[in-house]
């Protein structure tokens, strides 16, 4: 029996809370964990379907109310699956992650391939709330159903965890000659998304230093929403928000493309401030309009929308159309100027 297992929070798959009770426990290696919660070393950590939940729960501490069903139904994926299956085959996958016959459970959900996903996929926003909510946050099991890519509680895209386990040098083997004319053309935009090298000997010095994930998202949330007021309100020609001209104008461009995973702060604050292709093309409206007003000119409208430097397929829009009319009624009292 163990003496601390953490509670699930709402809808937390069951690998997030082992991974939560490894990270309090700190054991020396992940397969000591294993064997502890599920009696074997040769268990592997699964993220949708897990076996040997009986034994997970009969060693957990005195007093708890959980059941291997409860888990089931609470934390795993198995009720997203159940509808679309007979109940006894169902019963059969219950009575499988009850003890160790993990390797049937696909079979029987017709689940024909059984390649576990590089990465685990977040919503920013779920994150930030469970964070100001818990303290911390976790993996929710709706965001890592096949075919998912946004979530259903906020509607934004769900960001990636990583997906960085492509070597340079399989990169270089597979795709030589795009890697070499990256190398020779966009050397900077090139490394910003090559997967990280790899230290040979000994630990690499990033890896030896602790860093606080926490205080640095913090900080680097608030230099996004800075940055994004500020390119806002720069003179001259808009600039669009991306977190590319974010990530350049605070100088935490490579931090943002290769770990917002673990700044889920910043990554909701991006959410938040990064423009549209319909946002950025009515601001630059604003913008040219502006513009003729403060020269007392009446344009005529290719005038404006050159200015504006809006294409055709951008004018086409229902929205641009309006803010186009809006914009030449505004620009009307110069007419007779």
């Amino acid at each position: 029996m163990i003496g601390f297992f953490p509670d699930p929070y709402p809808d937390e798959l069951l690998y997030s809370v082992c991974a939560r009770f490894a990270d309090r426990v700190q054991y020396r290696g992940k397969s000591s964990v294993i064997r502890e919660l599920f009696g074997t070393r040769n268990a592997v950590a699964i993220v949708d379907f897990p076996c040997r939940l009986g034994h997970l729960v009969d060693i957990l501490p005195s007093g708890h109310h959980y059941t291997v069903d409860r888990f089931i139904d609470d934390h795993t994926l198995l009720p997203f699956y159940s509808p679309f299956c007979p109940p006894q085959r169902i019963n059969q996958v219950r009575e499988d992650m009850r003890g160790s016959n993990g390797c049937r459970i696909y079979g029987r959900l017709g689940i024909l391939v059984n390649r576990p996903a590089d990465w685990l996929q977040f919503c920013p926003i779920c994150v930030n709330n469970d964070i100001q909510k818990f303290g911390e946050c976790y993996w929710h099991r709706v965001h890592q159903l096949p075919g998912v890519k946004v979530c259903p509680i906020h509607g934004v895209f769900l960001e990636e965890s990583q997906a960085h386990k492509t070597s340079r040098k399989m990169l270089r083997f597979k795709f030589n000659r795009l890697y070499v004319w990256l190398e020779q053309y966009d050397a900077e935009w090139f490394e910003a998304h090559l997967p990280p090298r790899f230290c040979r000997v000994g630990i690499s010095p990033i890896q030896s230093v602790r860093v606080d994930w926490l205080s640095r998202d913090l900080q680097l949330a608030a230099q996004v929403r800075e940055s994004a007021n500020r390119l806002l309100h720069t003179t001259g020609h808009p600039i669009r928000i991306t977190r590319t001209t974010i990530g350049k104008d605070i100088g935490q461009r490579t931090l943002i493309q290769k770990e917002i995973h673990k700044l889920p702060l910043t990554a909701s604050a991006l959410v938040e401030v990064v423009e549209t292709h319909l946002e950025y093309a009515i601001r630059r409206l604003e913008w040219a309009t502006q513009c003729f007003l403060q020269e007392k000119i009446y344009p005529k409208r290719w005038q404006l929308l050159q200015r504006a430097s809006l294409k055709p397929n951008t004018v086409a829009l229902p929205l641009v159309q309006q803010a186009i009319e809006a914009a030449l009624a505004s620009l009307e009292p110069l007419r007779n100027d």
